[in-house]
């Protein structure tokens, strides 16, 4: 059985819904106690109450049974054929994220830490200079991190360029994270990535501005999107001021805020906001 219809099973058995077409209705919503619960029928992703004003209740599916979002390479084998199966299932099915966008742009590979005596599946990004950076996807939480970069390989000064970037986009977002922004291409957005809010690509913006100097354009417009917490907004400001005196023009953006939970672009992109 494929997730959505692990998902569908087991809202209509917990929360009483009813299909209506393409949506399951009148379930019942732990919070208010209404029939008001509403989400997809064929791929739920986030699970709303209809009365938005008295109660608003708003979920995604994977906070509710995270349990089918753990164990990625034992849902999905890889095969010949399917080289990249559990990737390919994490990426579309755990981060809602368009595979026609970024399809070449990464494998399945795998990662084995000899001190615990345990390994997992991961999604791994090729970075510049030979280095990768890859998310551990089979129960991530029994690991020290949940992602990893190529042992000696430094990403400071670089990023990751998205694949679908047109030649010389005159704006760039610059996420925090790979996800994040792979999120925001999916807005029609030219992204980049430079792994974390502390690391500045200055080697990279160097690369970038000769490219665009050669053709005789403009610099692009640098918009800073780091994660809304201390550490994303102190980043945002010191990437801000540097990239300044680098000669680009630069502005910010931020997620929602949300005082019960962190959202960065991906979570947004999944709730459909």
């Amino acid at each position: 059985m494929d997730i959505s219809s692990q998902l569908v099973s087991r809202l209509i058995s917990d929360y009483h819904f009813k299909r209506v077409g393409e949506w399951l209705r009148e379930g019942v919503c732990p919070s208010c106690g209404k029939k008001e619960l509403y989400t997809h029928n064929r791929t739920p992703r986030v699970v709303k109450c209809g009365r938005l004003n008295k109660c608003g209740y708003e979920v995604h599916v994977k906070e509710l049974y995270s349990d089918i979002f753990v164990e990625w390479s034992k849902q999905f084998k890889q095969t010949s054929q399917s080289p990249n199966a559990a990737a390919d299932a994490y990426l579309q099915e755990g981060r809602g994220l368009n595979l026609d966008k970024i399809r070449g742009a990464y494998t399945q590979e795998s990662y084995f830490d000899r001190n615990l005596g345990i390994g997992t599946a991961t999604v791994r990004f090729a970075l510049p200079d030979g280095g990768y950076w890859e998310r551990l996807i089979d129960k991530p939480e029994r690991f020290k991190a949940k992602a990893n970069i190529k042992f000696g390989y430094s990403v400071s000064g670089q990023w990751w360029w998205h694949p679908a970037n047109p030649k010389l986009p005159i704006q760039i977002w610059i996420a925090e994270g790979i996800f994040d922004a792979c999120a925001l291409a999916q807005q029609g957005l030219a992204t980049a990535s430079p792994i974390s809010c502390t690391n500045f690509p200055n080697h990279a913006l160097d690369n970038l501005r000769r490219m665009y100097e050669d053709k005789n354009h403009h610099l692009p417009e640098l918009i800073f999107a780091y994660d809304n917490d201390t550490a994303g907004k102190q980043g945002i400001i010191k990437a801000i001021t540097k990239a300044s005196e680098m000669g680009f023009r630069c502005a910010a953006a931020l997620p929602p805020y949300d005082k019960h939970r962190k959202l960065d672009w991906c979570d947004l992109l999944e709730m459909g906001l």
